[in-house]
């Protein structure tokens, strides 16, 4: 699945960032607006408005500061959100299961040892 997210801050004030993702068949975009619908009412938060599940074509879920947009491919390719939002920073989602790298840890500067700042 081939998805993204703009960062909409600067681009406009409909929302903070816009997910868009594609879909092969529409039972696939209802099974991710499902998903997506269920992991965050287990936390408590609903969409403010949801459209297009039943056609299932291009599925829109707002929750004000994030609206996702789940498209068969088809949509996606027309209409081309990714264009028409071009002046908004794009954003590739991490893939699940992806462990985040580990930072190298700082080591401290130490004074130069005793034998190697002997004269020879």
């Amino acid at each position: 699945m081939d998805s993204l997210v703009l960062d909409m801050r600067r681009a406009s004030n409909l929302c903070d960032y816009f997910f868009i993702c594609s879909a092969a068949s529409t039972r696939q975009a209802k099974a991710v607006a499902d998903h997506i619908t269920e992991t965050l009412k287990e936390k408590g938060i609903k969409p403010a408005h949801a459209e297009g599940y039943k056609e299932g074509r291009w599925i829109i879920l707002d929750y004000n500061a994030v609206i996702a947009h789940i498209l068969d491919k088809e949509m996606r390719a027309f209409y081309r959100l990714e264009r028409l939002w071009g002046d908004a920073p794009h954003i590739v989602p991490a893939k699940p299961g992806l462990k985040k790298k580990k930072r190298c840890k700082k080591i401290p500067s130490k004074k130069a040892s005793p034998a190697l700042s002997r004269k020879r």
